[in-house]
Order: C-alpha cells, then sequence, then structure tokens
C-alpha cells in the first residue's frame, strides 16, 4: 500500500464544499428552511458598506440590523434555552441560536460590538470555513458581506462567489 499524497486534488474537492455552502447561503428558500427569519428582507445575500467595520456599539449594531429588516431574527436569536441536569453542572447549560454572521476585511471594532449581542457571529474573510458558513452541516446561514470582503476572500471561495453572482 502507498501512503496518500497531499497533493492529490484536494483543492478542487474544497472548492466544490465552498460552491455549495455559498450558494445555499444565497438561495432564500434554503436560508428560511435554517430557521432564519429573512421575510423583511429584499434580497439575499447582503452585500453592505464598509462602515460597518468601524461600529464599536453593540447598540449602533443593533439599530443597523434594524435598520436593514433583521429584527425579528434578532429577536429569534435572543431566547436562550435553558438546560437543567448534568449538562448545567458540566457548564453547558445555555443553548444559543445560530444567527446571522457578518464577514469583513478587517476588525476595526465590530468585534467587540459583535460579542455582545447573541448569535450574531464575526469572521474575517481570509478566515471564512466552511463551519461558519453551514454549522451543524446545515446549510443556508444567513451571511451579511461587507464590500471589501471580496477582495480578501481566498481563491477558492472568490470563484465560487463569482459563479454565484453570475
Amino acid at each position: 500500500r502507498r501512503p496518500p499524497r497531499s497533493t492529490q486534488g484536494v483543492s478542487s474537492a474544497a472548492s466544490d464544499v465552498y460552491k455549495r455552502q455559498i450558494s445555499a447561503s444565497m438561495n432564500r428558500e434554503l436560508v428560511i428552511n435554517r430557521g432564519h427569519k429573512v421575510d423583511n428582507l429584499l434580497n439575499i445575500p447582503l452585500v453592505i458598506v464598509d462602515d460597518l467595520e468601524s461600529m464599536t456599539r453593540t447598540k449602533d449594531l443593533r439599530l443597523t440590523l434594524t435598520s436593514l429588516g433583521l429584527s425579528d431574527e434578532l429577536e429569534r436569536v435572543s431566547n436562550v434555552r435553558l438546560r437543567s441536569g448534568k449538562s448545567r453542572l458540566r457548564g453547558r447549560s445555555r443553548k444559543i441560536k445560530k444567527g446571522p454572521i457578518i464577514v469583513c476585511s478587517k476588525d476595526l471594532g465590530i468585534g467587540d460590538a459583535c460579542k455582545n449581542l447573541l448569535g450574531v457571529d464575526l469572521v474575517e474573510a481570509k478566515n471564512l470555513n466552511v463551519s461558519d458558513l453551514a454549522p451543524g452541516t446545515e446549510a443556508g446561514r444567513l451571511v451579511i458581506w461587507t464590500k471589501s470582503s471580496f477582495s480578501n476572500l481566498s481563491n477558492n471561495i472568490l470563484k465560487a462567489v463569482e459563479i454565484n453572482a453570475s
């Protein structure tokens, strides 16, 4: 038997996975099936100006997301399920739902604003991976992109975004 080689088409398989997950996050039906409340949104995916990256206050970020039509989504995510029993004793008593993920090019303060919003995650474009786009292997997470985040994506993901945009 030969040992596996690391050069055997891994990048093409990875880019196929990214293509599927990104296309799922751009499909309104899959995003709704995942449980996101996006009835008030005009279009998916959401692409926002880069001023969002420099927000430092949670209050400002919450107002921005509400003005985009995500107030129902923020309310859905804010309901925390408390567990009792062994899980509570072991530090796993809270079950927090996954809400929208914000993909930015640089964290200029938005990380401090995001960490106080339950279920809202932030990731830099260079660190974006499949588990961010499909937590629990369930495709169709609501993604909020900043305009400059597309320039910082890796080549595989950028090809997938270009294919889905056309």
